[in-house]
């Protein structure tokens, strides 16, 4: 398909979708309904919508600083919650978001990866595209611990951060995430970042309770990443370089 203007997905096209996804996963074979994508009965027109094509997402960047120019005349408030856009996006990249094998199979995931539930605080951030836009869009610089990551598989890093979005906002702690917790070796997360049982200086759970303890006395906002990391004492420095 060529590039096309983007659209929304009204509920008869979301509900057309969801079935596909439910027979894809009887008949791994089934070919993308890109008819859902422009016909009047199951998707509008937006005013002012960009055009869009497919250049090929590998990463979660990828997508990012491919969507958030183009999405840019349509970028409010509200966008986040626009289920009926990220659903036509996810249909329309389908092919990257739940890739073909060599056979022409596919292995499609949940549903909220591709069907966004935008006031579902546990399953709203789980949209393979709606998610790194986000991230983009809310995270400037310091990202790559999240961005830099295959676009088809949602990853547990964005399971466990993306609902404490309002601390990672804040400068000095993105930077210090991405100082604490990516491997500059391997280009990706560091190991044993989000175990199920606290260690010490862990991502899941021992930075989000010293976060907690610091805001009681410090103004956490105002902070440098060296002067954030010095207050978070000696059970994070381990993380410094260790891969």
């Amino acid at each position: 398909m060529m590039s096309m203007k983007v659209r929304r997905l009204n509920n008869n096209g979301i509900d057309r979708f969801r079935e596909y996804l439910a027979d894809l996963r009887s008949d791994n074979t089934l070919p993308v309904p890109e008819y859902l994508l422009d016909n009047k009965e199951t998707s509008v027109k937006i005013a002012g919508a960009p055009a869009v094509d497919r250049p090929g997402f590998a990463t979660k960047r990828d997508a990012a600083n491919f969507l958030v120019p183009r999405l840019e005349s349509l970028d409010s408030p509200d966008t986040m919650n626009d289920s009926g856009l990220w659903n036509w996006l996810a249909l329309y990249y389908f092919d990257d978001l739940c890739p073909p094998n060599s056979d022409g199979k596919r292995k499609p995931v949940a549903d909220p990866h591709y069907i966004l539930d935008p006031y579902n605080s546990k399953r709203r951030y789980r949209h393979l595209l709606a998610t790194p836009y986000l991230i983009a869009k809310a995270m400037p610089d310091y990202n790559r611990i999240f961005l830099n990551a295959v676009l088809s598989k949602h990853g547990d890093l964005v399971e466990q951060t993306m609902g404490r979005l309002y601390l990672i906002r804040l400068p000095a702690i993105r930077e210090a995430i991405d100082r604490l917790y990516f491997d500059e070796s391997e280009g990706k997360a560091k190991r044993g970042i989000l175990p199920k049982k606290e260690k010490k200086g862990d991502l899941r759970n021992r930075l989000p309770i010293r976060i907690r303890q610091l805001r009681q006395t410090f103004d956490i906002a105002g902070l440098n990443c060296d002067q954030l990391l010095d207050l978070l004492g000696e059970e994070f420095q381990g993380w410094l370089g260790a891969a």
